[in-house]
């Protein structure tokens, strides 16, 4: 699960439930960027030193590298890279006083979750975020907040007094 939170306060002039649409609408547009942008960098060779992977046994490095042709890391077939990059469902909640989050729930086979002793977390590895990647995913937030901010509708109050 990958979870994205962004605070911001809503402008007096907007209706808190079409702030809390906007905010969600937001955060679930930066968590499909990351699902297409960053998830498949998580089955490249070059993963291993970017998001800071368990190193692989060499025997099963060799086995790979025979039966498949590759050293990819998080890919042995082939079937877990497939599934996690081609589907996310996703759950928006919050968006009142300024915290929203959306829950990306991925569907991968069952061995992606299985741990025996000594294997790698793949799942965990799989979910890691680097510090540029979290700036990236709040900037796309803010900047499509910003734009359903300029196209919403304004709430005119009026108040009287005596």
């Amino acid at each position: 699960m990958v979870i994205c939170t962004l605070r911001m306060e809503a402008p007096p002039d907007v209706v808190l439930k079409r702030w809390q649409t906007m905010m969600q609408a937001s955060l679930m547009e930066a968590a499909i960027h990351w699902h297409r942008k960053f998830a498949p960098r998580h089955f490249t060779t070059r993963a291993k030193v970017r998001y800071n992977y368990k190193p692989r046994s060499r025997k099963h490095q060799m086995t790979k590298r025979k039966k498949f042709g590759h050293l990819n890391y998080l890919v042995w077939s082939g079937r877990s890279r497939e599934q996690l990059t081609r589907l996310m469902r996703l759950t928006a909640s919050g968006g009142r006083r300024g915290k929203g989050k959306v829950t990306g729930r991925f569907v991968a086979p069952r061995y992606f979750f299985r741990r025996p002793a000594g294997h790698p977390d793949k799942f965990d590895e799989f979910s890691r975020m680097l510090l540029s990647e979290r700036k990236d995913q709040a900037r796309l937030a803010d900047k499509e907040l910003q734009r359903q901010l300029r196209h919403c509708e304004r709430v005119v109050t009026t108040r009287r007094f005596r």
